[in-house]
């Protein structure tokens, strides 16, 4: 099981959906950096379950207790480790699941991968909650990538059909942190939602695309073949539970387009620069 990821910033996840917590443990943060603990609540607060009508009943706080490489508000420099403790189990709902695996979850594939030693409950390992620990690790670093100048967003493109507006994603009102439903238009959300809760209704679920963007990085991010930057974030967007598909600039677009449609144009400014 490969539960690391990172290079000069590495995380390790552990922890299971219905056991004590689950957790995450950061290696190769900078000594000294101090940590906005409300701003890393409010994003730990958008992704906890069971605050929403449209997202799962399932209802846990999602508070992160910080463990070790945390001192008087900054980063130590050594391992970052927070756990998100499991206040609300309904382990019994699954005891069905070794003779009866469900379609689109780790049911079946996790047993045969770990012979069935792995924990079933909740999808165990596999689990949507496993992102918990994601988004604590990834509200640290927006901070630092922030002081560096980098401003990283994202909005709910398209939820069951329903696309919302277009915008340019540099655009300030590109960025959705702040609002209740991730959508740049309010009316775009609110269908969304319908069609959300319609889904409910019939006892089912839908799917969605969401759209991110960083503005303000510097160039020559990366390297040739395997060590580039849409292979190293691709690779962390497909770690993503449920996430089937990614695209960069245009996408699949590209197919569809000429070269002279697709390639992005330069130009110069008064100095000669590119």
């Amino acid at each position: 099981m490969s539960s690391m990821w990172g290079e000069n910033i590495q995380i390790s996840l552990f922890g299971e959906s219905h056991g004590t917590a689950l957790g995450v443990v950061i290696e190769g943060l900078p000594p000294g950096f101090e940590i906005d603990l409300e701003a890393v609540a409010a994003h730990m607060r958008r992704r906890a379950p069971g605050h929403y009508p449209w997202s799962t009943p399932r209802r846990e706080p999602d508070v992160p207790e910080i463990l070790s490489g945390f001192f008087n508000g900054r980063t130590c420099g050594t391992p970052l480790a927070a756990i998100i403790r499991n206040t609300n189990t309904q382990s019994g709902d699954y005891a069905n699941l070794v003779a009866r695996p469900r379609p689109g979850h780790a049911d079946l594939t996790g047993r045969v991968r770990y012979g069935g030693a792995n924990d079933p409950r909740g999808s165990g390992h596999f689990s949507g909650r496993a992102t918990a620990p994601m988004v604590f690790a990834g509200a640290v670093c927006l901070q630092m990538l922030k002081a560096r100048g980098i401003r990283v967003a994202a909005r709910a493109l398209e939820i069951a059909g329903v696309r919302d507006i277009e915008i340019d994603p540099a655009d300030a009102a590109f960025d959705t942190a702040a609002k209740e439903f991730p959508t740049v238009d309010d009316a775009c959300g609110e269908r969304m939602k319908a069609a959300i809760h319609a889904a409910y209704e019939r006892q089912d679920s839908v799917g969605g695309i969401v759209e991110a963007v960083a503005v303000g990085l510097p160039a020559g991010i990366g390297g040739p073949f395997f060590d580039r930057l849409s292979c190293r974030l691709g690779a962390m967007a497909l770690a993503l539970p449920a996430c089937k598909g990614v695209e960069f600039g245009s996408g699949f677009g590209a197919a569809r387009a000429t070269g002279l449609e697709n390639n992005d144009a330069m130009r110069y400014d008064g100095g000669g620069r590119i």
